[in-house]
């Protein structure tokens, strides 16, 4: 299941965010991905500590990143950009 998908479900994201959330926080972002698309998950957090658990079979890794985020702009992007990754599922 996508978290957003198009203007309407991604403005509905950012409502709840807000909703739930004072800002400035820490947000954990959480993400299962391939092993062969994790360079790529992983860049967007670079200067971050990111948590990692492989799979059993070891083809998908795990993600579990908590960063300071100003906004729920912050976390809008992120996700954004997780998008341009062909096998990311948040959660």
């Amino acid at each position: 299941m996508r978290v957003f998908s198009g203007q309407t479900n991604e403005a509905s994201f950012q409502e709840t965010l807000d909703a739930f959330y004072d800002w400035p926080c820490t947000f954990t972002f959480k993400f299962i991905v391939s092993r062969s698309d994790f360079p790529a998950i992983l860049d967007l957090f670079a200067d971050d500590a990111v948590r990692t658990r492989h799979s059993s079979r070891g083809r998908y890794v795990a993600l579990t990143v908590e960063r300071q985020v100003a906004s729920s702009d912050e976390v809008v992007d992120v996700y954004r950009q997780a998008w341009g990754v062909a096998s990311v599922m948040p959660l």
